[in-house]
């Protein structure tokens, strides 16, 4: 008998492990705050966010960093938003080729600032308690990609998360880190 041949339980057993191990890390993943995901620029907007395939932007690092590495000059793109006078974003993302391979750099960042600290009153409405609040998340990227062959692409994000809470009578803050993995395989060669 084959050695390496196992039991239909085994290999039961080894699928469900893998099933419970994809759903913690999706749990995992769902309770951060991850701005990259949100964060586009027009192109990105323009093509319905369908942009895991698309090679020809600096952008790509948010969506798939593996798909930069075909990239033949350097790149840069900003996109910056204010709504409601009291939110921005901004998004910026560049890309430079060398001989060793595709590096890169991305920042998108949120920012609200004097929203307004409320209460309910004795009668049910709410009212100001006159403390303003102030609330800010940015991610830092660098980025490496190369072509693998003439058909894969392969690349890695680090990820730098700092958010921050102030306002009332305390301020507090956070920060992580996270790496992401990116592949693009071109089924025709040309």
């Amino acid at each position: 008998k084959n050695a390496r041949s196992s039991s239909p339980a085994a290999r039961c057993g080894s699928l469900v492990v893998l099933g419970l191990m994809g759903v913690s890390a999706t749990v995992q993943a769902s309770s951060t705050l991850d701005l990259s995901d949100a964060m586009y620029g027009a192109r990105t907007i323009g093509m319905g966010q369908a942009t895991t395939a698309y090679t020809g932007d600096s952008e790509s690092i948010f969506s798939n960093v593996g798909s930069t590495a075909t990239m033949e000059s350097a790149k840069l793109g900003y996109t910056y938003t204010n709504v409601l006078t009291d939110i921005s974003y901004l998004t910026l993302a560049g890309v430079y080729p060398t001989s060793l391979g595709v590096f890169g750099f991305g920042y998108s960042g949120v920012s609200v600032g004097d929203s307004f600290g409320t209460v309910i009153g004795s009668g049910g409405q709410v009212i100001s308690d006159g403390s303003s609040y102030g609330y800010g998340a940015s991610i830092v990227m660098g980025s490496y990609a190369r072509p693998i062959n003439d058909q894969l692409s392969l690349g890695i994000n680090t990820k730098l998360y700092l958010q921050t809470l102030s306002g009332g009578s305390s301020s507090d803050s956070a920060s992580g880190f996270d790496m992401d993995l990116g592949a693009n395989y071109r089924l025709n060669k040309q």
